[in-house]
C-alpha cells in the first residue's frame, strides 16, 4: 500500500518514523529554513529508510531578498564540495549519487536544461 501526499516540508504533517521512503524533489534549494526541512525529512523517515532528493547541481546563486515576492530563485547551491555539510553532517548516508549534466532542450532554441543532482540517502538515527 502506498500513500503519496504533497505538503510543506517545514510543517509537521506526519508522525515520527512514518515513512519507509520519503522524497524531496526540487525543493531543498528553495526552503527558507533548510535545517528545519532536513530535520523533518529525518524525523518522518524510519531508521534505515530511504530519502530521494533532487536539486539543481552547481547552479550559481545570486544575492536574494527573501522578503520579496519569490520568482523561483534558489537560496542555496549544491555541489560535490558541500554534500557532506548538506547531508552527511545530518547523519544521512549517501547510498546513490548521480549528476544529470546540462543538456540542450529539444526545441533547438539554444535553451539548456540545468544540471540536476539525484541522491538516495539512508536515514541513520
Amino acid at each position: 500500500r502506498y500513500n503519496v501526499t504533497q505538503g510543506n516540508i517545514e510543517d509537521k504533517l506526519f508522525e515520527e518514523n512514518y515513512s519507509d521512503i520519503t522524497s524531496a524533489c526540487g525543493i531543498l534549494n528553495f526552503v527558507i529554513n533548510y535545517d528545519k526541512a532536513v530535520h523533518q525529512l529525518k524525523r518522518v523517515t524510519k531508521n534505515n529508510g530511504l530519502i530521494l532528493i533532487t536539486v539543481p547541481f552547481e547552479q550559481t546563486i545570486t544575492k536574494v531578498n527573501i522578503n520579496s515576492k519569490g520568482t523561483g530563485l534558489a537560496l542555496r547551491d549544491f555541489n560535490l564540495n558541500n554534500l557532506k555539510e548538506r547531508f552527511e553532517d545530518y547523519n544521512f548516508e549517501i547510498v546513490f549519487k548521480y549528476v544529470q549534466p546540462q543538456t540542450d532542450c529539444p526545441d533547438r532554441t539554444g535553451t539548456k536544461y540545468i544540471s540536476v543532482l539525484l541522491l538516495i540517502l539512508k536515514n541513520i538515527k
